[in-house]
């Protein structure tokens, strides 16, 4: 039994390594194929994976120029509706008309991370899985990065955690306060309703700078809404530093 359990080892080890020897194969066999300047000087190709002997990674040789697949003005106006969202969440959560969230929060640089990103999956610009990967988990990070950090959610989620530490957010505790205050809900709700009805622009103004100006401000007055229903259902209210012992 020891012998057959020591020859099934071997086999094995043996097949791990074909399988190990003909991925790195493959993947070495996936050689970048130059292109030539004006100079007959070889330039780091556009596709295909980095030629890292020869070259430094330029981002720029690899996404410079790449084709709108997002639709650029479409994705910047829906960002922009997204950020002002967040902005009267947060006001709303801390009852301050004054707050201001950063304008990197779906800002422009994201839409452009976001045409990339697609481009990353679409035109596989690196040419196989294993090249891609690590620019895709590149962007990924700095996409968390946002939501967390510059739209400041990050913040906000720490100070409900803190206030379900202290005050508690038992289920039926949520459940209850919530069918005591269902009226006051769906009166949120209707009002919500009400400035989506009567701010949403009409006609052929549709595409004007003022016509963004209202779809920013329902954004924020829907954000601010939101967070008063939440803010009804759970209790919240920020623990003051002085009292988290």
């Amino acid at each position: 039994p020891l012998l057959m359990r020591t020859e099934f080892l071997i086999e094995m080890a043996k097949l791990i390594t074909l399988t190990l020897t003909l991925f790195l194969a493959s993947v070495l066999a996936e050689d970048p194929v130059p292109t030539t300047d004006e100079n007959n000087n070889e330039n780091t190709p556009t596709t295909g994976p980095v030629d890292w002997e020869k070259h430094v990674y330029d981002e720029q040789e690899y996404f410079k120029d790449i084709p709108d697949l997002v639709d650029y003005q479409t994705t910047q106006f829906r960002f922009n509706l997204v950020r002002q969202f967040i902005n009267g969440f947060e006001r709303g959560m801390y009852n301050d008309s004054t707050i201001n969230i950063n304008e990197a929060c779906f800002g422009d640089y994201y839409v452009t991370k976001l045409n990339e990103y697609e481009y990353l999956f679409s035109s596989n610009p690196f040419g196989n899985i294993w090249e891609n990967l690590f620019p895709e988990i590149s962007l990924t990070g700095q996409f968390l990065y946002m939501i967390t950090n510059q739209c400041e959610i990050e913040e906000t989620l720490n100070d409900f955690m803190v206030f379900c530490w202290y005050r508690g957010c038992w289920p039926m505790q949520i459940f209850r306060d919530t069918w005591d205050r269902i009226l006051y809900i769906m009166l949120a709700v209707n009002d919500a309703a009400i400035v989506w009805q009567e701010g949403i622009p009409q006609g052929d103004d549709k595409e004007s700078a003022e016509s963004y100006a209202k779809w920013a401000n329902i954004s924020l007055e829907s954000g601010t809404t939101f967070a008063n229903i939440f803010k009804d259902i759970t209790n919240f209210e920020p623990i003051p530093r002085s009292e988290r012992l």
